[in-house]
């Protein structure tokens, strides 16, 4: 089965344009911006999958260029958009949702700051492909865990005092051999 955003998809609208036998139901300037769409996405999931190696102090910058590279790009399509809109000439719909574009927008620069702290100023190497929010909501659900699970605000003083009794459990249960708990801080010359 094919992803949607991916290089396979990207490669087959790519032919089918230059393609003059394949029939297209709409204007072929509009299936270019689908197919630097579809590149784009494809190439942002390939740097956070680590498709071409970890981020080392060595290929940093040039990841981060290409982050901020594809954010410029996002930067653009969305300036345009709301240009389309003032002039009655596009909808709302035309460009993600505000909260999608938050969360795209907060990908790519919290991705391109990690690089540049632990990378490039730091030496270390981050494994793209253990980067994921699972570590963080354990511990979290750990933290609210023994503090009773309340829904309530906590206020600082019970939030570090949670935070250091679930620090504590998930370094015990990391010495135990239990992998489902990740350790809390990253080791020297390999984070994540």
């Amino acid at each position: 089965m094919t992803q949607l955003l991916s290089n396979s998809v990207f490669v087959m609208l790519t032919e089918a344009m230059a393609d003059d036998k394949v029939k297209k139901p709409v204007e072929k300037e509009k299936y270019s911006r689908l197919i630097e769409f579809v590149e784009r996405m494809n190439r942002l999931v390939d740097i956070c999958n680590g498709r071409d190696g970890n981020f080392t102090p060595e290929n940093g910058k040039a990841r981060q260029r290409e982050l901020l590279d594809i954010l410029a790009w996002f930067w653009q399509w969305r300036r345009n958009h709301d240009e389309r809109i003032k002039m009655k000439k596009g909808t709302e719909f035309n460009f993600f949702a505000d909260a999608t574009w938050s969360c795209i927008q907060r990908l790519l620069l919290g991705l391109a700051v990690m690089i540049e702290d632990l990378c490039i100023k730091k030496g270390e190497t981050i494994v793209p492909r253990r980067l994921n929010t699972d570590d963080l909501e354990n511990h979290f659900a750990n933290c609210r865990q023994f503090v009773g699970g309340s829904h309530d605000k906590l206020s600082a003083k019970t939030w570090m005092a949670a935070h250091a009794k679930a620090a504590k459990f998930s370094l015990s249960m990391i010495k135990r051999g239990n992998n489902a708990f990740a350790p809390i801080f990253a080791r020297k010359k390999r984070f994540f």
